[in-house]
């Protein structure tokens, strides 16, 4: 066979594989669609499960990470004078992160709110606000720091809520309120 007939052979080769292929389509019409459905699926499939990675995992139980609480004193304050308190921030062992930044936030009714500073934390105070970061301190799961600051107390009143707010390395937000009750109650 010379190289003209051979391709001649070739071609016809060729379109009796189509026309058989045809056939074979024409007769199973419905699997046709899944010829090409399948790898439009297998795609999506690869592309989903590449995506998979970047999703954040699944809670398989109750968050543990944010666990504080505040112990504000003294409970009892006079009315219409200068109070020094302290503040019992406790990182509780729930927790999986150690703290460092502590927040307290000033109660409107009182005045002439300050904040002393702690050994280890940057304060940064604003008018209603003490801001105490934790350079090279942390407070640990577990573990308790005392905070000071001082206010004026109002003329009148009863019981008088505070903030505090606590952030975790992992950057990770969560507060508590305590009370503290005048002597006009």
């Amino acid at each position: 066979m010379g190289r003209k007939e051979s391709e001649e052979f070739k071609k016809m080769d060729k379109k009796r594989k189509l026309k058989k292929l045809n056939k074979w389509l024409k007769n199973n019409v419905h699997l046709a669609g899944w010829i090409t459905a399948v790898p439009i699926i297998i795609t999506f499939l690869l592309w989903l499960t590449g995506l998979i990675k970047y999703l954040p995992p699944l809670p398989t139980s109750p968050p543990t990470r944010l666990y504080i609480s505040a112990d504000l004193q003294p409970e009892f304050s006079p009315s219409n004078d200068m109070v020094n308190y302290t503040v019992k921030i406790c990182n509780n062992k729930g927790s999986s992160s150690p703290l460092n930044e502590i927040r307290i936030y000033t109660n409107q009714n009182y005045s002439n709110f300050s904040c002393d500073s702690k050994t280890g934390w940057n304060l940064l105070f604003l008018k209603e606000l003490c801001i105490h970061h934790g350079v090279h301190y942390y407070i640990f799961p577990g573990e308790c720091e005392i905070f000071e600051f001082g206010a004026h107390t109002p003329e009148s009143g009863c019981k008088m809520e505070w903030k505090f707010e606590a952030r975790d390395t992992d950057l990770h937000w969560i507060w508590d309120y305590d009370f503290t009750y005048l002597d006009t109650c």
